[in-house]
């Protein structure tokens, strides 16, 4: 069994999450406060119901649990969904999260849209560093998958792998040719992802120390992605 996070952890780690927006990214967004909720995930899934309603049994550890699940759903949200469930602000974590899945999830053929493009508007630009633009990628390749029914639309770890090496900046050429040319063939199975993303975070790790020293730094959110003066 996992150990429990201190509610001072969950309260650091649910105001980290990106705020919910609206339907376009509700399965990323869904899939990140759950995790960042840890244990307390289970007030907002139904997994631990609130106690009898009879005056022996009232759980006020219960209550307090749920309000604070509540609280973190809450503020997680844009100002624009907030809008949306006001006349839930005192409803309970579970109904809360129900409320806003049944608004914002979408369902069917929208689902598989909004995921795809999620993955396909993705840009290293829009990320810190490149091992988080990598992560990024393959949950949204992930969360696209998992929505798809049958194996021949899935988004193949080649395809993730083929998307991160053409994002790559220019200065890492050099890198690029190495791992297209190390890459197994088509009829060889898929690409292990694990290997290519070890080699491109060292690279990035060894130019952000060289750029330390010599007062740059790698510029992601220039088009093309550039060496900048560190200031």
């Amino acid at each position: 069994m996992s150990a429990s996070m201190p509610n001072s952890t969950i309260n650091k780690a649910a105001l980290a999450v990106t705020k919910l927006q609206g339907r376009e990214d509700w399965p990323l967004w869904s899939a990140t406060i759950r995790v960042a909720l840890g244990q307390t995930w289970a007030y907002v899934d139904g997994s631990k119901p609130p106690p009898p309603d009879d005056a022996n049994s009232k759980d006020k550890t219960w209550s307090v649990e749920d309000h604070n699940a509540h609280r973190r759903l809450f503020l997680a949200s844009s100002d624009k969904v907030k809008e949306t469930v006001l006349l839930h602000i005192d409803s309970h974590a579970s109904k809360l999260f129900s409320i806003l899945k049944s608004q914002f999830k979408a369902s069917g053929i929208s689902t598989e849209f909004y995921a795809k493009q999620n993955y396909e508007n993705a840009k290293l630009s829009d990320y810190d560093t490149i091992g988080d633009f990598i992560t990024a990628l393959t949950n949204l390749a992930h969360i696209f998958n998992k929505e798809i029914k049958g194996a021949v639309r899935r988004i193949e770890e080649r395809n993730i792998a083929m998307c991160i090496l053409h994002s790559l900046p220019p200065c890492m050429q050099s890198i690029q040719t190495l791992i297209l040319e190390s890459a197994p063939p088509s009829n060889k199975g898929d690409w292990d992802l694990a290997k290519p993303k070890q080699i491109i975070s060292n690279d990035e790790q060894r130019a952000r120390a060289a750029g330390e020293q010599l007062g740059t730094k790698v510029d992601l959110t220039s088009e093309p992605n550039t060496l900048a003066i560190e200031e």
